[in-house]
């Protein structure tokens, strides 16, 4: 299955120009993108539209990011926003 959400390459999302395709995994995919407001590159994973329409993803998704936020340690990306804008979550 493709995951590759609408949109792309240009465009903002929640405040985050998408430069580039990182990679796709199994529940979305990673772009690199830059944070407006913060003036930084960061990771931008959003979940795959065709998932997001089933609640069981949608929990993972979430519970998902909520757990990484948890985190502080040097090996571990930290995770500065998460949540859900036109249905999509990030």
């Amino acid at each position: 299955m493709k995951l590759q959400t609408n949109g792309g390459i240009g465009t903002d999302f929640v405040g985050y120009r998408i430069e580039a395709l990182v990679g796709e995994g199994g529940m979305g995919v990673v772009y690199r993108a830059h944070d407006v407001r913060l003036k930084r590159t960061v990771a931008l994973k959003l979940m795959a539209p065709p998932l997001a329409l089933d609640e069981r993803f949608r929990e993972r998704f979430s519970r998902e990011a909520e757990l990484a936020m948890a985190l502080e340690h040097p090996n571990v990306v930290p995770i500065y926003d998460a949540g859900e804008a036109d249905g999509r979550l990030f």
